[in-house]
């Protein structure tokens, strides 16, 4: 494809409490052409206000601030809004349920970041109706 904005039109939540990987995640999205949804520092306030949001993809840190984000994730999953997670963690902590979701290893490239988002939304099946 080549577009020199993969992400156009897509809004993409980004779930990190860390302010520099946030602030990076979201200039690489931005320049990619993605609308960036927060980004948001705690699960409570994400879901109480990101998902709110009309998002088409999501990039959820797996440890915030002492808690785990597997409660959001379920809840993207329940809205049909696919995610990966970005993370230092190994993929051996990640529960089973969770063994589909592309895990991006801290710190990553902004092509990789672009490319993987990118492919969430591409490899999204249609919503079902009901």
């Amino acid at each position: 494809m080549g577009s020199q904005y993969p992400l156009s039109g897509l809004r993409i939540l980004i779930v990190e409490d860390e302010y520099f990987t946030a602030q990076d995640t979201r200039r690489i999205i931005e320049r990619a052409g993605g609308a960036v949804i927060g980004p948001f520092g705690e699960v409570p306030e994400v879901m109480a206000a990101g998902l709110d949001q009309q998002l088409d993809a999501a990039v959820v840190d797996i440890g915030l601030r002492g808690q785990t984000s597997y409660r959001l994730a379920d809840a993207l999953e329940v809205r049909g809004v696919p995610y990966l997670f970005a993370t230092a963690y190994d993929s051996s902590v990640v529960p089973e349920r969770f063994s589909r979701v592309p895990l991006l290893q801290k710190p990553f490239g902004d092509p990789e970041l672009v490319r993987l988002v990118a492919g969430l939304k591409s490899s999204t099946p249609p919503e079902s109706a009901g």
